[in-house]
Parts: structure tokens; sequence; C-alpha cells
């Protein structure tokens, strides 16, 4: 089958080039909507203590400043407050830590 130059091939739909271009177009989507997702998660903010409960499915919410939000989150509900595992040792500190002081 000749065609002259600068002609397109149309694609018959339900041929096996039109399945093959579908599910290339659906695969890209897809990945998009995951890496877009995981980056909107990475950008959340490191909150220093972490709720483990059966309403979480034990996967760890990061989500509280302090023990006692943790604690008050979680109360009626069960569960526990842990340490965020996934902050880097010694980025944090405590309210009750004071801040060591400059000596010049």
């Amino acid at each position: 089958m000749e065609r002259e130059p600068g002609t397109v091939r149309r694609i018959q739909p339900f041929s096996s080039a039109y399945r093959r271009i579908r599910t290339m177009q659906k695969f890209i989507i897809a990945s998009a909507i995951v890496l877009l997702s995981s980056a909107s998660a990475s950008a959340a903010p490191d909150y220093p203590w972490c709720q483990r409960t059966t309403v979480t499915g034990g996967t760890p919410d990061c989500s509280f400043t302090s023990f006692n939000q943790c604690q008050a989150s979680i109360s009626g509900v069960g569960g526990d407050c842990v340490r965020n595992p996934w902050m880097a040792y010694g980025a944090y500190q405590d309210e009750s830590t004071p801040k060591p002081r400059r000596v010049r």
C-alpha cells in the first residue's frame, strides 16, 4: 500500500495496533497518577509522633506534633503512639528539651 508523502495512516478501531496504543495511553496515565500522588505524599511535613491503630490498618499515621495530641487522637479507638521512625535521629527536639545556647 503506497501512500503520498505527508499523509497519515489511519488506525482502525479494534485493530491490534489500536489496542496497543490504547494500552500504552492507559499505562502512561496510570504512571502519571502514581508519580503525582507519591510526590504530594512525600511533600507532607515530618511530624515526630505517629499513631498505630486498627483503624489505620496498623499503618502509622505520623501527623502529630506532640505525644499528648497523639494520645487524644487514639482515645476511644485504641492503639499506641510511637516516635516517627522515618525522622532522622536527633533532627527533632522535644518542646521540653531546651535548645543549646551558642557561646561567643
